[in-house]
């Protein structure tokens, strides 16, 4: 007898009493990200299947060795050995029978010989739901060997390998029905409910996507595969399982990357849907996209049309956070399950480093200011070092704390359009006087949104005429938006490029301060230290 179990919320699994009956997944989930609310499917009519193969359409020659495969089994041992392409989908929606079809499986056998992200959503699909799922593909056939390398995720699995039907279904008898699938650990990630999968490529697209999740208020914690390049499945489960929304980037078919990226997100998001969490997909540019996922992409073609995707998912995930009640660990989850060393990104822990993080002596020394320059590899602590200066500076009338952290492929832009082009001795002037713009307007906007009341500029007569003097140099600028860091930085980099190519070969310093500055820089700085 099997008993395989899963507390996942809305789903029952069933007790295996004989060879020939296996566990169902017979209850309809109260939220389904394809209905935006309670699941409308009849699950009355879910069949029971030893096995469900799940496999694409082409290469042919490879479908027919698996639906042969299908049919040896179903003689050898006269269970209930099923295809994809045995079900009923004529009329209705294909991948809500996809989804009766993996919740009536014993175990679900996903081809995964070629890169196909409609078999990707269906793998993440059933892990999400904990019905076993053992990977098979054809050792022989070598198209897509190196992306599924760098993907990577399903490496821990266990690959059941064929080049033929009859090997096939051997080594799916001899392996044996696997282990039941393990549940993450019960971790709720209140403080930050998004996870953002945000992509290999900085595009004005991503800019603007976590600019407006910034404004949203919404904490979210990043997968960004530059600082962790292989996403484990165990953390991707437990990322999803203590989210309440998750939220994928998907690059443009033509952008390099975007093939392991895009089919990452495939992955998470299928996992995601199982386990009843608001999925918003945002792709860039209009493709046509795979059939299984197809209702949950929204697709926008300049940035500025990202508002509006947006909208409903956060609200969904706004009304999770309502009523969702703290979740709370019993004293006989024992130790090992409870413990949690953080994650890998600081940045995805900044409200969590409140609760754990240690002020080392060299925290102090730069909270003293005897030290300015923190170095260090990845994963030293200089990020959580950063937030824990922030945290512990108090602000009021005589104290403003300016944090920034700009993204690398900014100055990667600056570097292309402008200093490309220019001497060392230019290089140089020109990025100091980058950076003396860039902070006295990144002052100059911390100041002017600061809540009045802290700054007394009504109740003084002085500091008021301060305050405007230095909106009115502000605005002279053109710097007035409602952008963050990210966007604001870019848009100083696009103006600087754009004066570059309007003026062609740069000699004179003044030329070099004009094309940076771009109006009166001392107007400004005087009006920021006044």
């Amino acid at each position: 007898m099997w008993i395989l179990l899963s507390d996942h919320a809305g789903a029952i699994i069933g007790v295996l009493l004989a060879a020939n009956q296996l566990p169902l997944i017979h209850e309809t989930p109260p939220f389904c990200a394809y209905a935006g609310g309670p699941c409308d499917q009849d699950f009355s009519d879910i069949t029971a299947a030893d096995g469900l193969f799940l496999f694409a359409s082409e290469p042919k020659g490879i479908a027919a060795t698996i639906a042969l495969a299908a049919d040896l089994l179903q003689d050898r041992t006269g269970g209930a050995w099923r295809t994809w392409k045995e079900m009923n989908i004529a009329g209705r929606l294909i991948f809500c029978e996809i989804c009766k079809s993996i919740r009536g499986a014993g175990t679900v056998y996903a081809d995964v010989t070629t890169l196909n992200f409609n078999l990707l959503f269906e793998i993440g699909f059933a892990i999400g739901l904990g019905v076993p799922v053992r990977p098979i593909r054809d050792t022989t056939y070598a198209v897509d060997k190196k992306l599924f390398r760098d993907l990577g995720l399903l490496d821990t699995l266990g690959y059941v390998d064929f080049t033929n039907k009859d090997n096939l279904a051997q080594a799916i008898l001899e392996a044996g029905p696997p282990a039941s699938a393990v549940s993450p650990p019960d971790r709720s990630y209140r403080e930050t409910p998004l996870f953002v999968l945000q992509g290999p490529i900085d595009t004005d697209g991503v800019v603007r996507l976590l600019s407006l999740l910034k404004k949203s208020r919404l904490g979210y914690r990043t997968h960004d595969p530059r600082e962790t390049p292989r996403l484990s499945l165990h953390t991707a489960r437990r990322q999803v399982s203590g989210s309440f929304g998750v939220v994928a980037h998907l690059l443009s078919p033509h952008r390099e990357g975007a093939a392991v990226h895009n089919a990452l997100c495939a992955l998470i998001c299928g996992i995601a849907v199982a386990e009843q969490k608001p999925v918003v997909m945002v792709q860039e540019e209009a493709v046509q996209q795979p059939i299984d996922y197809r209702d949950l992409v929204k697709t926008y073609e300049i940035p500025d049309q990202i508002d509006r995707l947006l909208e409903e998912p956060l609200n969904q995930v706004v009304e999770r956070l309502q009523h969702d009640p703290l979740h709370s660990r019993s004293d006989s989850d024992g130790i090992l399950n409870v413990l949690d060393l953080g994650d890998v990104a600081a940045e995805n822990e900044i409200r969590g480093l409140r609760d754990y993080f240690v002020r080392t002596g060299r925290f102090q020394q730069v909270r003293q200011g005897h030290a300015q320059l923190v170095t260090g590899r990845k994963g030293a602590g200089k990020t959580a070092m950063f937030y824990g200066l922030r945290e512990v500076v108090k602000q009021g009338r005589e104290v403003l704390v300016l944090d920034m952290k700009p993204e690398g492929h900014q100055f990667t832009r600056l570097r292309e359009a402008v200093l490309a082009e220019l001497t060392a001795g230019q290089q140089e002037y020109t990025i100091a006087a980058f950076w003396t713009y860039l902070l006295s307007a990144e002052v100059a906007h911390k100041i002017l949104n600061y809540p009045p009341e802290l700054l007394a500029a009504e109740r003084d007569p002085g500091r008021y005429e301060a305050y405007k003097a230095l909106e009115d140099a502000y605005l002279a600028h053109g710097l007035a938006s409602g952008e963050d860091l990210s966007q604001r930085l870019l848009r100083q980099i696009d103006r600087i490029a754009a004066r570059f190519a309007q003026e062609g070969n740069i000699t004179e310093r003044s030329d070099l301060t004009e094309l940076v500055y771009g109006g009166d820089i001392r107007t400004l700085n005087d009006a920021v230290a006044d």
